[in-house]
């Protein structure tokens, strides 16, 4: 289990860009602390289209080691990333985005430095303010080893 504490800041700027920060703490069950750090910046070339380039800096670290899970010293990355979406009717829309980078690693003393990539996206059916979408993602970083994961999420939202 763990309890996280998180602080967004995004600023618009001229001429289709962006930048934003991020700053998480985590508490860990086990009473580690886990800290991760985002920043990064958009740029929105085509106001008429929703296609969105970014590129983007993260850091995470464990303040204490644990034998349960990936808690490196230091994971630093950087990426180039590709958002883009498309209404197809009013009622329906299909995302996608993609992040290519670069990585490196430390845990437990050993070291590495490799590639990451994500690729996620899927429909959203829109109705009178309410959203359900579906996404399927597919991520992989490597460090010393191979770290993979696939996710699939469903989401009800609601403007008001």
């Amino acid at each position: 289990d763990q309890t996280s504490l998180l602080a967004r800041a995004w600023q618009g700027l001229p001429r289709g860009w962006s930048a934003y920060a991020q700053l998480e703490s985590s508490f860990v069950s086990d009473a580690n602390r886990r800290i991760a750090l985002m920043a990064g910046t958009e740029l929105r070339p085509l106001p008429q289209i929703d296609l969105t380039l970014g590129l983007s800096f993260d850091y995470l670290t464990y303040t204490e080691r644990s034998e349960s899970y990936y808690d490196p010293s230091a994971d630093l990355s950087a990426g180039l990333s590709l958002n883009a979406s498309h209404t197809f009717f009013d009622w329906l829309r299909l995302s996608v985005a993609g992040t290519l980078g670069r990585g490196y690693a430390a845990e437990a003393g050993t070291t590495g430095f490799g590639v990451n990539y994500s690729i996620s996206g899927g429909p959203e059916i829109l109705y009178q303010g309410i959203s359900l979408s579906l996404t399927a993602a597919r991520s992989q970083s490597q460090r010393a080893s191979v770290y993979t994961t696939h996710s699939f999420g469903l989401s009800l939202g609601m403007e008001f």
